[in-house]
């Protein structure tokens, strides 16, 4: 059993052609491997498309009864023939020696002058009654680079190593050997370091860019030399602390754990700015430096740290999470929370210090008149909507209320997906053939499509690989040799426009299953699922039922979806020779079904008699009857199975027949597979339309059908985000009541929450993203970040109706302190994931819904968080109050 893993892939194929392909796979063998694997953090490396040697001991079973020899005594003559043991040990002076006795093959000529003993019949040398010669295994696999015969080195890593080191180092290899072999071509056909790469580097890059941002926004709304170097200086403070954070934690950095940091670089201002911003209103109160300091930070402190635990809380059932959403968002919720927690600590104890240091050094600049005008106007005309809010309360909350249920239908309608696509521009033709299907068959299947993918993209780079690759893992991960699959690389159109021609070019006259799919990376293969696929299986004892009620369905579904793909498990039944044993001769001859099967099987596959030693290779003696009688049923029933040389035909009755070959199961129950792609309909529409399908169709007692696949999946990473999510909203409002000690202000505070969702649905439908896990993981993210404005905001109401205030002119008080760093934490989480919601970088696709989400969310909850937050509070202070 092998566990399914990235690892288990090759992070890179090397092709070598240009040669003799005997030379290429000895080349292959002693140089090329072995020099790869000696590479630090290199676990193995396979050879595919290789010829192997084999040295044949060819007899024609006609002409073995003749010498009275059995096939058995041919095998046994060659076992005794070639020998190396241990006979013990001799005194010799001071030392006892071992003894070996050594009858070994040298040559091909003494395999040949093996002596058979037959019973009752004298010695007979093989070369009398055999053909021995050297040749190839019959081939299983084989590749192609560009329409010409390759050998491809497949590299694995080591489970804990680097890709991107590794990578370098296996090139910097493979371009020594290359000057050092200049008549053999080494093309480096798939390199999973360079995807890597270019998504470390856009990561990084999304995250300086976000941090730049998050900083230009202090300029624009403080209008200080000060406060946007104290800043300056958090920020650094805080990754590198979370740098050492991951460092003592064991995580790399990586695609996953740098959009953690960069989901954080705009929250990582958001608690310096807060306290920098009340410092900085002391200060204009009148307050010396010093006390400004003191009673800014000590002011905030307690609603500060509440609005990160809450943050923090949101990560926390995430982490927790055992699919594939845990195993995703948890490095990257481990970096945010560790730059968070640093964030805090350094805005509590940092900050404070050191706007008292640069304060006396670099006095602040008096604000421009236009500045100060700005901001006047700013604060008058949000004073002025909230007082038309606090007079019509009905009419604002009755538009939130519609705004939130158009919200709501436009994540209903939204399409669902396991993980958003990501661009590899790597195209793939995955085709399965009829289990027995010749390989020569299979090879010239996929040349048609070489041609097709030549002419629709213009690929520079076409890679095929047919039949069963020699991998560790690949009897479990993909069994059978009836697959082929082409890769076409390099193409001029976008990847869709690609995917569309090669389906509008199927070969005339294909019979194969077949799907095209671009190349996912790791991540996404880990899932296990084929790229937007709608598995629907039928359940039921039966094959023949299932075969029957399948095909019925496959049909139906056809017409309802015209254009969608679909492929099946291989129930159809395949042709057969059945032979039926007549018991009573067996019994009269004494002979057991065991030895007829036996008998065939040595005539057909041949039996391993022994091992012929070439240097530091073992190469198999395999003694086999010729070609001519594993091609013709009737020949190879004249092959004796007695010692009187009675043929197998007198034993047995011939007949075609047609037999299922394999048998697919799903939850230990016999079923049968149909897979749907299609790149023109979505998964939403496909899993509706087959419900309707499978809804019409008379079902027999014992029989069902239920969709699986990417749709099971969603489905399932659906309820336990869902679950998440109600967890989080739990643990924040908890943290909540134990800041304020009510449980009616956290109450309030929490019904910013659903707000949110009208900035999430919209965001996410009108830049055509799917909602995928990591939206799911933006929303629950949403949570933490928006609950932060209205503990500031409703902490500050608390405070004024306290002092004295009535609720009206408290909440417009309240609104007026407030309003900047409200502006200003939002603007800066917003522009901080800028980047990686624009995709602006290479990899970003997987990170861009979830920076989508927090996005829109945020936007649309800290708006509404001004406006309807202060009304829904009055509500209910007015209930409690009456």
């Amino acid at each position: 059993m092998a566990h399914k893993s990235p690892e288990n892939s090759p992070f890179l194929t090397l092709a070598l052609s240009g040669a003799d392909e005997t030379a290429l796979a000895r080349l292959a063998d002693y140089v090329v491997r072995r020099r790869l694997e000696q590479i630090r953090g290199v676990a193995y490396a396979s050879i595919n498309g290789a010829p192997r040697r084999e040295i044949y001991v060819e007899y024609d079973p006609l002409t073995l009864k003749a010498w009275g020899v059995t096939p058995e005594e041919i095998k046994t003559a060659l076992g005794e023939a070639n020998v190396r043991a241990p006979a013990g040990r001799i005194k010799n002076g001071h030392y006892r020696l071992s003894l070996r006795v050594e009858s070994v093959f040298t040559d091909i000529e003494q395999i040949a002058g093996t002596w058979v003993l037959p019973a009752g019949a004298p010695p007979v040398p093989l070369k009398k009654i055999a053909r021995v010669y050297e040749g190839v295994r019959e081939r299983t696999a084989l590749t192609r680079l560009n329409g010409a015969p390759c050998i491809t080195v497949d590299v694995y890593k080591e489970a804990a190593g680097n890709t991107l080191t590794i990578a370098a180092a296996s090139r910097a290899v493979i371009d020594t050997l290359q000057r050092g072999l200049p008549a053999v071509r080494m093309d480096i056909v798939k390199d999973q370091s360079r995807f890597i790469r270019a998504s470390v580097d856009g990561m990084e890059q999304s995250l300086l860019i976000g941090a730049l941002l998050s900083f230009a926004v202090l300029f624009i709304f403080l209008r200080s030399r000060v406060t946007p170097v104290i800043i300056g200086v958090a920020i650094p403070v805080s990754l590198l602390a979370a740098f050492i954070g991951m460092k003592l934690f064991g995580i790399s950095v990586n695609i996953i754990a740098l959009a953690g940091l960069a989901l954080g670089s705009g929250m990582l201002v958001d608690n310096a700015i807060v306290v920098l911003e009340n410092i900085h209103r002391h200060l204009e109160e009148g307050n010396s430096p010093y006390q400004a300091a003191l009673r800014g930070a000590t002011e905030v402190a307690l609603p500060v740290t509440a609005s990160t635990l809450t943050t923090l809380a949101v990560f926390l059932p995430v982490i927790f999470l055992q699919d594939l959403s845990g195993a995703i968002f948890g490095q990257q919720a481990a970096t945010a929370s560790l730059a968070l927690i640093a964030s805090l600590l350094a805005s509590l104890t940092l900050a404070p210090p050191l706007f008292l240091a640069l304060h006396k050094r670099f006095s602040r600049r008096p604000a421009h008149p236009a500045d100060k005008e700005k901001q006047s106007f700013l604060r008058e005309g949000y004073h002025n909507l909230m007082l038309l809010a606090l007079r019509w309360p009905g009419r604002v909350l009755g538009l939130t209320a519609l705004a939130l249920f158009l919200a709501l239908i436009t994540l209903i309608i939204n399409e669902r997906a396991l993980l958003p696509e990501t661009e590899t521009r790597e195209v793939h033709v995955r085709m399965r053939f009829q289990p027995g299907t010749d390989i020569g068959y299979m090879a010239g299947e996929s040349a048609r499509w070489e041609e097709t993918g030549r002419k629709a993209g213009m690929a520079e780079k076409i890679f095929t690989r047919v039949g069963r690759m020699e991998n560790l893992f690949s009897a479990e991960l993909e069994p059978g040799n009836n697959k082929a699959d082409v890769m076409f690389g390099a193409y001029k159109p976008s990847t869709p426009t690609m995917i569309r021609r090669l389906l509008q070019s199927v070969p005339e006259g294909l019979r194969i299953q077949y799907r095209v799919e671009r190349e996912q990376p790791a991540l996404r293969r880990l899932t296990g699922e084929a790229t937007g696929s709608l598995d629907l299986f039928v359940s039921g004892e039966d094959p023949e039922q299932l075969d029957s009620l399948a095909a019925r369905l496959k049909g139906k579904i056809t017409a309802a979806l015209p254009g969608v793909t679909i492929n099946s498990g291989f129930f159809e039944k395949v042709p057969v020779w059945e032979l039926t044993v007549n018991r009573e001769r067996l019994m009269r001859f004494n002979i057991s079904v065991d030895d007829v099967a036996r008998v065939l099987k040595e005539t057909l596959a041949g039996e391993q008699a022994t091992m012929y030693h070439d240097f530091d290779k073992n190469i198999a003696v395999i003694s086999r009857a010729p070609r001519l009688y594993r091609e013709d049923i009737d020949l190879l029933l004249q092959t004796p199975v007695t010692e009187n040389g009675r043929p197998v035909s007198d034993f047995v009755q011939v007949r075609p027949a047609m037999r299922l070959r394999s048998m697919d199961r799903h939850n230990q129950a016999r079923v049968f597979l149909l897979r749907l792609t299609s790149e023109e309909y979505s998964l939403n529409r496909m899993a509706e339309t087959t419900r309707r399908v499978m809804s019409r169709v008379q079902w027999p007692s014992g029989y069902r059908a239920y969709i699986g696949g990417s749709w099971e999946s969603v489905m399932r990473s659906a309820r336990l985000l869902l679950l998440a999510f109600f967890i989080s909203v739990i643990l924040v409002y908890l943290l909540l009541a134990s800041q304020f000690e009510s449980f009616r202000i956290p109450f309030v505070i929490m019904l910013t929450v659903p707000l949110a969702l009208i900035g999430v649905g919209p965001a996410l439908l009108f830049t055509s993203q799917t909602l995928s896990i990591m939206a799911f993981i933006g929303l629950i993210v949403v949570v933490g970040i928006v609950v932060n404005d209205g503990i500031v905001k409703i902490e500050f109401i608390e405070r004024r109706r306290r002092a004295g205030l009535s609720m009206d002119e408290a909440i417009l008080d309240a609104g007026r302190v407030r309003l900047r760093p409200i502006l200003m934490t939002t603007v800066t989480t917003v522009v901080g994931l800028l980047p990686l919601a624009l995709g602006w970088s290479s990899g970003a696709e997987l990170q861009r819904p979830m920076a989508i989400a927090i996005v829109g969310g945020v936007s649309m909850a800290t708006l509404l968080t001004l406006f309807v937050l202060p009304l829904l509070y009055k509500i209910l202070s007015s209930k409690k109050a009456g």
